[in-house]
């Protein structure tokens, strides 16, 4: 059979290109609302990310056009915090914040830390995969420092600490659990127990909680919680702790390729330093020295 066209070439090329146009508009619009699904989805993963730790604020986005704004309600409160969008290799990126240097005495509360988190930084620079924290200040602004607290903001960082009885691997353990600012949950900081006159203790601090004199304190309670004669230090590689392996090996095991003797590299550690100013700087015994795990002794 065959079809014949009635009309000129001209009515031809003019039905073609409305064809044509009509395709490529249909294609541009379905494109269009794909893009703009995918970006709202990616920018509500990031906020439930962000708030996932027992957050004691809220984050919500506002939409409205071409802008999506980061809001923060917090004791009722609600302030502008950021601009959030996928780039175009779909990584979300808080953009618009308002920086605050990390030591400033101006800050008067931390309301939360997100970590692995893509921004702009104050200088423009894109920085990726890393942790901001979400202040407020003395006169009520809500604003960004670059990192975590440090200065006279960090003592707000944690308020007291809790303690536990209960059983870890079978044997009769403390806990030691840490009030923090940030959030509403504790952190599980530190386990003691005691075995043979022997004091065994751990203390895990994630990264902002680190030289606020938390270890110290959790030290103190362990030794009047057991009054021990001696304290162990365990010190290994593990997933548990931030990059991998315990700061105590960590700094042990640079101390020695500094030139130290392993003596005055146990005492160099942050448990070596918190014993000895304790009453447990005695010449310590060293059990166990690999590259992956370190089994200390520490005498009066």
């Amino acid at each position: 059979m065959v079809l014949f066209f009635l009309g000129t070439s001209a009515e031809v090329r003019v039905k073609f290109d409305e064809f044509q146009n009509s395709k490529q508009n249909l294609f541009q619009r379905g494109y269009t609302n794909l893009r703009d699904e995918l970006s709202g989805m990616l920018r509500r993963i990031e906020i439930n990310r962000a708030t996932s730790g027992n957050s004691n604020i809220t984050l919500l986005i506002e939409q409205t056009g071409d802008q999506n704004l980061v809001k923060i309600t917090h004791s009722g409160t609600t302030h502008n915090l950021a601009y959030l969008d996928p780039d175009l290799s779909g990584k979300v990126i808080y953009s618009g914040m308002n920086f605050i240097e990390s030591n400033s005495s101006e800050i008067a509360e931390v309301l939360q830390i997100v970590e692995g988190a893509n921004f702009k930084k104050s200088t423009n620079l894109v920085a990726y995969n890393k942790k901001f924290t979400i202040v407020k200040t003395n006169s009520g602004l809500v604003k960004v420092v670059d990192g975590v607290v440090s200065g006279p903001g960090g003592s707000q960082l944690w308020t007291s600490i809790d303690e536990f009885e209960g059983l870890f691997n079978g044997k009769d353990v403390t806990f030691y659990d840490v009030n923090v600012t940030y959030q509403t949950g504790r952190v599980r900081a530190g386990i003691a127990f005691e075995e043979n006159g022997i004091l065994n203790f751990d203390i895990n601090l994630p990264s902002n909680l680190q030289g606020q004199g938390v270890g110290t304190e959790i030290f103190s309670r362990a030794i009047n919680d057991y009054s021990p004669s001696q304290v162990q230090g365990l010190w290994k590689s593990s997933d548990n702790y931030l990059g991998g392996e315990s700061i105590n090996l960590t700094i042990f095991k640079q101390k020695i390729a500094d030139g130290m003797t392993e003596i005055q590299a146990a005492f160099e550690t942050p448990t070596g330093k918190i014993l000895k100013a304790n009453g447990f700087g005695g010449t310590p015994t060293i059990l166990i020295n690999t590259s992956s795990e370190v089994k200390i002794i520490f005498n009066p």
